[in-house]
């Protein structure tokens, strides 16, 4: 259990001495991507104290070196946050990538074509699931998708 008065932040940050320094923080596109979920990272950054500077919606298709978030605050906040916001964001956008790839393949054979994704997601990850394939303008309930296409 953590106390409440235990210091901000993981072992680096404690080791380092890092609370109360200024620090900044930006996601970048490694590759052409679907952003996903930025939304989501940049208010995880904000509850841990973050000042988010830029951000990208959902969907936006994205370059590489692009920026997809960039934020500044507390060096521990940074921390804090850092791992698990671009996990989510990796992860959602990597769906969202796929999902995009594979609806323009199969609409290329078939432009009347639905794509349909499953309803079956790892535990807790089903809200990050579809919003993950909603970009990507696959349907991600079948048969009866209420997004027309």
């Amino acid at each position: 259990m953590i106390e409440d008065d235990a210091p901000l932040g993981d072992m680096t940050t404690q080791l380092m001495n890092l609370a109360g320094r200024r620090a900044a923080i930006t996601l970048l596109a490694r590759n052409p991507m679907v952003a996903c979920c930025i939304e989501e990272a940049a208010r995880m950054y904000r509850k841990v104290g973050l000042t988010v500077n830029e951000a990208v919606s959902s969907g936006t298709m994205l370059d590489a070196g692009d920026r997809l978030l960039s934020a500044e605050g507390d060096a521990a906040s940074v921390h804090l946050i850092w791992r698990t916001g671009s996990a989510l964001v990796e992860f959602a956008s990597g769906v969202a990538g796929r999902t995009r790839q594979l609806v323009e393949k199969a609409r290329a054979e078939n432009p009347a074509i639905t794509v349909a994704g499953t309803r079956k997601h790892p535990p807790y990850m089903k809200k990050v699931a579809l919003k993950a394939s909603w970009p990507a303008v696959a349907c991600p309930i079948a048969p009866a998708c209420p997004i027309p296409f």
